[in-house]
């Protein structure tokens, strides 16, 4: 399992994104997947590879895309930088607050622009 960081002792959580949203998502006990790292399964050393393949299984029906393993404590919180910003979401709001209106016209770019 070439997707698995970091040091093959430690408490782990499952990690992906979800295809439909693109959210970070999290693995949970019920092979279920979560948004909440809160809900995650903290897959101990000796379940790894099991728990790998459960999630490999979701990623082969594109459920979830860019699964891997990451360290965690023994409350769930990832142990690196970047997976704790991961966990808070997304930094820059993605969304839009309004609708935006098509005027169902073309859009004309000029030169300089």
């Amino acid at each position: 399992m070439d997707k698995i960081k970091q040091d093959n002792a430690a408490s782990g959580i499952i990690v992906a994104n979800d295809l439909r949203t693109g959210l970070t998502v999290f693995l949970t006990a019920g092979g279920e997947w979560a948004e909440q790292v809160a809900a995650a399964w903290i897959v101990p050393s000796e379940h790894r590879e099991r728990a790998m393949q459960v999630a490999a299984e979701a990623e082969s029906r594109n459920l979830v895309t860019g699964v891997y393993l990451t360290e965690c404590d023994d409350l769930g919180r990832p142990l690196t930088l970047r997976e704790r910003l991961r966990v808070k979401g997304p930094t820059v709001d993605y969304l839009p607050q309004h609708p935006v209106e098509s005027t169902g016209g073309t859009l004309q770019l000029q030169a300089g622009t």
